[in-house]
C-alpha cells in the first residue's frame, strides 16, 4: 500500500478555499458576507486556541452540571424558605463547576490517560 502524501499548509489552504468557494456559491449576498467574517484567519485562530484552552470538553460539561446543580439547590431553597435570590449563582455554579472539570481533567493528564 501506498502512503499518502502528508498535506502541507498549501494543500490544505487551496483545500480549504475549494471548499469555501463551492459552500458560498449556493449562499445569498449577506450568508456568504457572514461566512467570510465567520471564517476569516483571525477567527479561526482565536477560536483553536480557546478550543485547546478555555473550552474544553470536560470542564464546559462540569460547568453546565454545576449551573444546573447550584441553580436547583439555590432556587428550591430559597423558594421554600421565602428569601429571594439574585442571578449570580448560575454564574457561580458554572465557574465552580468549570474549575472542577479542568481539574479532573489535568488530573486525567497526570495519572496518564491518553484522549483518542
Amino acid at each position: 500500500m501506498k502512503k499518502k502524501p502528508k498535506a502541507t499548509p498549501a494543500i490544505r489552504k487551496k483545500a480549504f478555499d475549494r471548499t469555501m468557494t463551492q459552500a458560498r456559491s449556493h449562499m445569498n449576498g449577506p450568508q456568504k458576507i457572514f461566512s467570510s467574517i465567520i471564517h476569516a484567519r483571525p477567527l479561526g485562530i482565536i477560536g483553536d486556541l480557546l478550543a485547546s484552552t478555555i473550552a474544553r470538553p470536560i470542564p464546559l460539561i462540569g460547568g453546565m452540571i454545576g449551573m444546573i446543580l447550584s441553580l436547583a439547590l439555590i432556587y428550591g431553597t430559597a423558594k421554600n424558605i421565602g428569601y429571594e435570590v439574585s442571578s449570580f449563582e448560575g454564574i457561580a455554579g458554572f465557574v465552580i463547576g468549570w474549575l472542577i472539570g479542568a481539574i479532573t481533567e489535568f488530573f486525567q493528564l497526570l495519572a496518564g490517560f491518553k484522549k483518542k
